[in-house]
Formats: C-alpha cells, sequence, structure tokens
C-alpha cells in the first residue's frame, strides 16, 4: 500500500468528472488501490500455495483472477477511476508480488 500512496502523491491525478459519481471520493486516483490490493491477494495466495498445494494454486487463480478484474472493473464502473488507472494498479501488483517471491532465500 505505501507503493499505491507514493503513486498517487507522486503522480497528483484527479479523480474523472464524467458524470456524478455513485460515491464521492476525494483522493488521487493513479493508481488504483483497489485493483493493486485485490490482484496482491491472489498472485501472493497463489505463490504460497503453489509448490506445496498445486491443486489448491490452481483454484486460487481460476477463482482469484476474474475476481481482481471484477474489483478493477467495479471501479470503472462507479466512475471513480480511469482505465489506465486501473491497468497501472494490475501492473503494479503484478511487478511487486513477483519482485518480492523472485527474492533469494536468505535462510
Amino acid at each position: 500500500m505505501l507503493l499505491t500512496q507514493a503513486g498517487k502523491l507522486a503522480f497528483a491525478r484527479e479523480r474523472p468528472h464524467l458524470f456524478p459519481q455513485l460515491t464521492p471520493e476525494h483522493d488521487f486516483i493513479f493508481p488504483s488501490g483497489h485493483s493493486v490490493a485485490s490482484l496482491a491477494l491472489v498472485l501472493g495466495l497463489y505463490f504460497l500455495l503453489r509448490r506445496r498445494f498445486p491443486d489448491k494454486a490452481v483454484w486460487v487463480l481460476v477463482l482469484g483472477l476474474p475476481w481482481a478484474f471484477l474489483v478493477g472493473i467495479s471501479r470503472l464502473y462507479l466512475q471513480v477511476h480511469y482505465a489506465s488507472d486501473v491497468l497501472a494498479g494490475w501492473a503494479l501488483a503484478t511487478f511487486w508480488t513477483l519482485l518480492v517471491w523472485l527474492q533469494p532465500n536468505k535462510s
């Protein structure tokens, strides 16, 4: 979440004002924190389970990836993000999760 907040402060992008918002938000939008958190959760669970419980890990992806996609789509539907905010959130989650997973084990 620190990466998300740093991105929001660095880019300081205002929310879309295309129509009256269904849920008023007042902070910056780039990248989408909901998109980051949902995909990072799915990928993190997958990486934790894939060696010991490979069949459960597959189910995490089968159920989790559509869920993370729907979270991103909901941000567009609620008109609180642009598509680029959601895509950047997913990219940040993928990058961060892979970076953490690929760190050498120090034990």
